[in-house]
């Protein structure tokens, strides 16, 4: 697709706030922070919102944090406070979504596939559905019309019909595999033969120590020098 065919753009960025994530920042029209609703993970979002005011401030001072989504929820009491310490906080910057915790993802990731194409109907895949809505309505400034969802369903389920060559409707990519590892060394001493080379040309410990017991004594008589040196130089005659 050529840029003109292109309505909207999802950057996804690393956790760490990094050089990729500010060229990121720069670029954007907006940004969404997706937070895991953990101790660990609050001290992140504070200091991804600092960063992004930086980049606001020098850089792009059109960037709009549109809001704050809170992604692998399990509705736990934990889970729950935290949520709502963040929610007292950020108030309406809080997005009115919450991606729940979903075996699915991972699986999509695996076969490489979206997850709203793999299972459009798993938990995780209906709240990014509707996360989507809310982005397109704020961005748009209009209300969600009835019926966007079920019409978006509809849409992934026509993208799930079989295809020209298999009559499976069900028929996924397989699960990417991992390239095969070369074999490594033998641990051991001797597991490499230039590196056994330079070990043994190293001094030994017991070389060492007497020139390290030579260079202490040296600097402590230097000291001791000094001391009647300095006070032979300041005796009143």
């Amino acid at each position: 697709s050529t840029p003109a065919e292109v309505d909207v753009v999802v950057v996804d960025c690393p956790p760490a706030f990094g050089i990729l994530s500010v060229n990121a920042c720069v670029a954007a029209d907006v940004i969404i922070l997706p937070v895991v609703p953990a101790p660990l993970a609050l001290d992140g979002l504070h200091k991804a919102w600092w960063n992004i005011q930086r980049v606001r401030n020098h850089f792009n001072r059109d960037l709009d944090t549109m809001g704050i989504l809170f992604t692998m929820t399990e509705g736990s009491d934990v889970m729950n406070r935290i949520i709502e310490a963040v929610s007292a906080s950020f108030g309406a910057r809080v997005l009115p979504v919450q991606v729940p915790r979903d075996l699915k993802v991972v699986e999509a990731a695996a076969r490489d596939l979206p997850l709203v194409i793999l299972d459009p109907e798993s938990p995780a895949a209906v709240a990014y559905l509707k996360l989507a809505e809310t982005v397109e309505s704020r961005m748009l400034g209009v209300a969600v019309p009835e019926g966007a969802e079920a019409r978006a369903e509809e849409l992934l389920h026509r993208w799930r019909e079989p295809r020209p060559d298999t009559d499976d409707p069900d028929a996924l990519p397989p699960v990417r595999e991992s390239p095969p590892m070369e074999a490594g060394p033998v641990p051991g001493r001797n597991w490499d033969d230039e590196l056994t080379e330079e070990v043994d040309d190293l001094p030994e410990m017991g070389d060492l120590r007497w020139k390290i017991g030579v260079a202490v004594m040296l600097i402590a008589l230097g000291a001791c020098l000094g001391y009647v040196f300095g006070r032979w130089m300041y005796m009143p005659v």
